[in-house]
């Protein structure tokens, strides 16, 4: 089986989730998968679909058959690291209504938030831990009360 086909052609094994903009829902609900069932293959179906208001750029709809918005080889072109935007895109992401896109936003959201209140934090964090613990993080034993929470090793 080729490495596409472990995802696209193996119902069995994958859970299929969505994310699109509103209008893209209808043909993504109802047309794509009636084709994909008429070809009898055994394709992955879609299990759920969000759909999502638009997210513009810097005032207008996103197009990339125009140019218009910022895409993956962009980003990796800013030599901006992806978590940024992954963090700005989830704060924003337009739920209930349009939702803009801008570089200003972005730099507030790595200033702001980022920089300024997750950055605090995590000095604040380390300064408890060096002032109370002298630096050190001591092993963690679990009992069967904690079974229940996945703790990585």
């Amino acid at each position: 089986m080729d490495e596409w086909q472990l995802w696209w052609k193996n119902p069995e094994n994958v859970t299929l989730y969505q994310f699109m903009a509103k209008d893209n829902v209808p043909f993504h609900s109802v047309i794509f998968p009636a084709s994909l069932i008429g070809t009898e293959d055994n394709w992955t179906l879609v299990n759920m679909i969000d759909g999502i208001d638009w997210l513009q750029y810097e005032g207008t709809k996103f197009s990339k058959s125009r140019g218009i918005g910022v895409f993956g080889n962009q980003v990796m072109e800013t030599n901006i690291p992806c978590d940024i935007f992954r963090c700005h895109l989830l704060l924003n992401r337009p739920e209930t209504s349009d939702t803009n896109f801008t570089w200003e936003s972005l730099a507030q959201t790595n200033n702001n938030i980022l920089l300024n209140n997750l950055g605090n934090f995590v000095l604040r964090s380390l300064t408890f831990c060096k002032n109370s613990f002298g630096s050190k993080v001591n092993k963690v034993n679990l009992n069967s009360e904690d079974e229940h929470f996945h703790y990585p090793s």
